[in-house]
């Protein structure tokens, strides 16, 4: 879970002031909108008390020396009323331009136009001006302001502060400070600050607005609009404009996302930041937090320069606005989530999902969004409430009115363009046919029908002493993860009614959060889909293995799956990685998963120029971090590099649902799995790609070797599994006998496996066998052999024993039609049985023709990458991967450093007998290389702990190629020093 990067301050200074030249642009004219709902009227300017010239009292008007806050020193200031009718100031110092101040009164607003000069020189050393409204009633209000600073003369005035503060019935010293607006100065491009704040406020309260300029002796002169206006919880929300802005940027290829606070990044010291962030990265977008974007003033720089932006938040702020709506989850022990007490609780990360308030709460957030002139809106951390334990969230009766209407098919269903390309309704049975290939009936719960649905609680689950898993828990997790995907669609399809589009990040895909990063991928209305990657670079096993799957299988119709990475821990904290870890991890997270975008969190919001906030270390090596993950991912876009076609696929349970694995291993991030090979298969240097189960369904392509490891299996996965070996499309299958003890059935019991397919029956021994490995009575592997874990033997007749451990079976093999099924009798996933697995399995794919793509002596872990007769290979050390690098104070200790005393040596399979020039990168290294007979290469770097080399034969103009992408070392140390600003690394 990322942490927002600062405190969201509500009153924000919107100045700019153009850098260069001719990049900056007038603000666009807005244009009409679609017709808002009646839900979304126009927000308040005024307040309900309606304040006329013969009910001045509410408002008083104050001059005051300059950080004066008693109250006793405040001098009032005598007002006058004209014809119009308006309320004017007399002129108290005559030396002071008239009108010192101007307030038209109709309503319970202001629009005053005045010269508040802080300068203690003044006559009377009454430099602020103040205002002073009298609360009415106990009640939610919400403060409005705007200032121009217009200026008086050539000189103009140096800006100021308006500072917004509440005083009790008896305060006598206005120091209770809410929120302050920086007010720019007056010969700056864009002189106008704005912002809104929510007070809560007692009757007889004083909400003040005091106005402080630099005391520079010149010609401030402020012209200011305020409103104060009782609200609900609703204020708390976003406020749809009524008329929209002209269109932002829109969405492109190969963007690279700088995320930033809002406030920040149109203040008169983002474009400095953008320029640079431009200059290497060209392809750039911008995302800027904020729970209210209405309250932004865009500036005319990203337009200008068409750089998509999009507001994005969890909703911060919204909390009093849930609980009025008791729209916070509740616990299977009936725990109201919104109390603290829990992770994520009285956050609004526990909001109920369904809610009709929580729709409506972010409904407003995106229309807002796209309507205030942004591209559209980012849902960051959207997961379901988790908090309270692993799928013990979703029981607030307006979840459970929900999942009724799921179970019932009375619900829209989601509006889904599957790989087929074909648009469909996707409803929930539609949903449990799909990854369990039926749906049971109410029956089997002990219902008459569906509209009488209720969760297991956990009191109920205690007295019927079953285990973790029971078909109640597993429909409770499809129901979770079906609502999740509909409110996804929900915003999708609100972001297009408004020609925007949203952006869902799941934080990433894992258990019981209720993120279907797969399906949401097919959904025709989300336009973006990013997956989050921070800590240990070792989640690039699991990004180079399993990530290809989600887009394989998205929709036709995507825009654009992308990946995260963060600037420090959380996003705000120091960072993990050296800079040139940095790089070398986007470049190749970016060519694991074929990332259409990458998104960087956060560039930190330091009110300086570059020059003064580089002087803090932490600031600089978060902006090294940003620029190293942006040049990271525009490297990698520029080769058009891809991986190499799988050798075999590998299909294995995602486990989004009930039974999970002990560990939630994120199935994106990992390759590590119980029962799986996969880990040793990859750490060895196999070429496959990882696959759900689900996708045995639409597995139409011939293949050759297919592995199989349902953890688990369903019954649905199993049946599909094994008819496509009968019918030859799958030739060589591939499991494991620990998997093949229960099944998941169509009706979501979980059963022994021999009980459902009696031709199947595995039992453990009581014995482990050891010795030397023979396949077919030849000796395999370099050594004698003795596995951990338990070890199975073969209970049915007709099988033929393939490989033996000493004397015993450890492999076996079975005929089904036109394929064949071997099933391994031992635990392949366990680390003590690596070199085992890769024995074995190395003997059994080279009899059909499949070999490592390259291997390594000393640990060191490679990934593949290759276009034409360009080879990329990213390497990584094993020292760069060990978990203890992940201690407590990793961050302080940089747990991730590029500078080590090992060495990288990988032998790469190339074209036999050919001698290959390559490149490294970060390092800069140069070298050139022979394959030998078999093909393989050995490439091999010192003192670095991970680096990404680059190979073409050496023939042709191919040095010339090799020596572009070696130039890109020069623009790396070149954005080190933030293009001159600070000496290099």
């Amino acid at each position: 879970m990322r942490t927002i990067l600062a405190v969201l301050t509500s009153l924000s200074l919107l100045s700019g002031t153009a850098l260069l030249s001719g990049l900056a642009s007038a603000a666009p004219k807005p244009i009409p909108s679609s017709p808002i709902p009646p839900k979304f009227p126009a927000p308040p300017t005024a307040s309900l008390l309606t304040v006329k010239p013969d009910n001045l009292g509410s408002w008083s008007f104050y001059v005051a020396a300059a950080g004066e806050t008693s109250v006793a020193n405040y001098t009032p200031v005598k007002l006058g009323i004209d014809a119009a009718p308006n309320v004017f100031l007399a002129p108290t110092f005559p030396q002071i331009t008239p009108p010192y101040l101007f307030w038209s009164a109709k309503e319970a607003s202001g629009d005053l136009t005045v010269r508040p000069e802080s300068d203690r020189n003044t006559p009377g050393k009454k430099g602020d001006l103040i205002a002073m409204w009298t609360v009415p009633s106990t009640d939610l209000y919400m403060v409005k302001v705007n200032v121009d600073n217009k200026g008086l003369d050539v000189k103009g005035g140096d800006g100021g502060v308006l500072a917004v503060s509440r005083l009790g019935p008896q305060e006598t010293t206005d120091s209770r400070v809410i929120d302050r607006v920086g007010v720019p100065a007056s010969h700056l491009p864009i002189a106008t600050a704005q912002g809104s704040i929510m007070v809560e406020a007692q009757a007889g309260d004083r909400i003040v607005l005091r106005i402080n300029a630099g005391a520079d002796g010149y010609a401030d002169q402020w012209k200011l609009r305020y409103a104060i206006a009782r609200t609900g919880p609703e204020g708390y929300l976003a406020q749809p404009p009524v008329v929209a802005q002209a269109p932002a940027a829109p969405l492109r290829p190969n963007l690279f996302f700088l995320g930033t606070s809002s406030d920040w990044a149109n203040s008169i010291y983002a474009e400095e930041t953008m320029q640079l962030m431009r200059r290497y990265v060209p392809q750039l977008g911008a995302i800027m937090v904020s729970h209210q974007p209405e309250r932004i003033a865009l500036l005319p720089f990203y337009r200008a320069n068409n750089i998509p932006t999009l507001i994005q938040t969890w909703g911060p702020t919204y909390e009093p606005y849930l609980h009025a709506k008791n729209a916070f989850e509740v616990s299977w022990k009936g725990e109201d989530l919104g109390k603290p007490g829990f992770p994520l609780s009285a956050t609004t990360h526990a909001f109920a999902m369904p809610h009709p308030a929580s729709r409506e709460a972010f409904e407003r957030v995106v229309r807002s969004s796209i309507r205030s002139g942004f591209s559209g809106f980012g849902f960051q951390d959207m997961v379901w409430m988790w908090g309270a334990g692993r799928g013990a969230a979703g029981y607030n009766p307006a979840t459970i009115s929900a999942f009724r209407r799921d179970l019932q098919g009375l619900d829209q269903g989601l509006q889904l363009i599957p790989f087929s390309g074909k648009p469909s309704t996707f409803k929930f049975a539609d949903y449990a046919r799909y990854y369990l290939g039926g749906m049971p009936t109410p029956a089997a719960f002990g219902l008459k029908d569906w509209a009488q649905y209720q969760p297991i609680t956990f009191e109920q689950h205690s007295k019927k002493l079953k285990s973790d898993y029971t078909p109640d828990f597993l429909l409770f997790d499809m129901l979770t993860h079906y609502e999740w995907l509909k409110m996804a669609d929900f915003l999708g399809r609100t972001a297009r009614s408004e020609n925007g589009v949203v952006q869902i990040m799941p934080n990433p895909e894992d258990v019981a959060n209720g993120a279907d990063f797969l399906l949401a991928g097919q959904l025709k209305s989300v336009a973006m889909l990013s997956e989050e990657y921070f800590n240990g670079p070792e989640f690039l096993d699991g990004a180079y293995y399993h990530n290809p799957y989600y887009s394989q299988m998205g929709s036709k119709n995507r825009s654009s799956q992308g990946v995260v990475m963060e600037s420090g821990g959380g996003g705000n904290d120091v960072p993990y990685y050296d800079s040139e870890v940095a790089y070398a991890t986007a470049l190749d997270l970016t060519l694991a998963t074929q990332a259409d975008h990458m998104e960087g969190d956060f560039w930190p919001s330091r009110w300086a120029p570059l020059s003064e906030a580089v002087k803090d270390p932490v600031l600089l090596a978060r902006y090294r971090q940003l620029l190293s993950f942006g040049l990271g991912f525009a490297d990698a876009k520029k080769d058009g590099l891809r991986h190499p076609q799988p050798d075999f696929l590998s299909i294995s349970s995602r486990r989004i649902f009930r039974p999970w694995d002990g560990g939630g291993n994120r199935w994106s991030w990992t390759t590590s799995y119980r029962l799986s090979p996969e880990n040793a298969l990859a750490q060895s240097g196999f070429n496959f790609l990882g696959m759900g189960e689900e996708c045995l369904s639409s597995l139409t392509a011939p293949q050759k070797v297919v592995l199989f490891t349902g953890d688990p299996p369903t019954e649905k996965g199993w049946q599909q599994f094994t008819q496509l070996i009968h019918t030859g499309r799958i030739k060589q299958g591939f499991t494991v006998a620990g998997a093949l003890q229960e099944v998941i059935t169509k009706t979501f019991e979980r059963k022994p496996f021999a009980a459902r397919f009696p031709d199947v029956s595995f039992a453990m021994r009581d014995v482990a066998p050891s010795g030397p490995l023979t396949l077919r009575g030849a000796r395999i592997g370099a050594s004698n052999y003795a596995p951990v874990g338990i070890i199975y033997s073969d209970k049915k007749p007709g099988s033929t024993v393939v490989i033996r451990l000493g004397n015993e079976p450890l492999v076996v093999q079975r005929s089904l039609g036109e394929g064949s099924l071997y099933v391994l009798l031992f635990d392949p996933s366990l680390r003590d049985n690596k070199t085992l697995t890769t024995a074995v399995y190395e003997a059994l794919l080279q009899q059909i023709g499949v070999v490592r793509r390259w291997q390594s002596d000393n640990g060191s872990v490679a990934r593949i990458y290759q276009k034409g007769d360009l080879t990329a290979v990213a390497m990584h050390h094993p020292q760069l991967r060990a978990p203890s690098a992940a201690g407590p104070d990793y961050v302080a200790k940089r747990a991730w450093p590029y500078k080590m005393d090992v060495k990288l040596d990988v032998k790469v399979r190339l074209k036999p007998h050919q001698t290959y020039n390559w490149v490294a990168l970060p390092s800069g290294a140069k070298g050139q290389v022979k394959a030998g007979p078999d093909g393989f290469a050995r490439l091999q770097h010192a003192d670095t702990s991970c680096e990404i080399f680059y190979l073409l034969p050496h023939i042709g103009n191919n040095k010339a190629k090799l020596n572009a992408i070696i130039a890109r070392k020069q623009t790396f140390n070149e954005a080190m020093t933030l293009n001159g600003i600070v000496p290099s690394l």
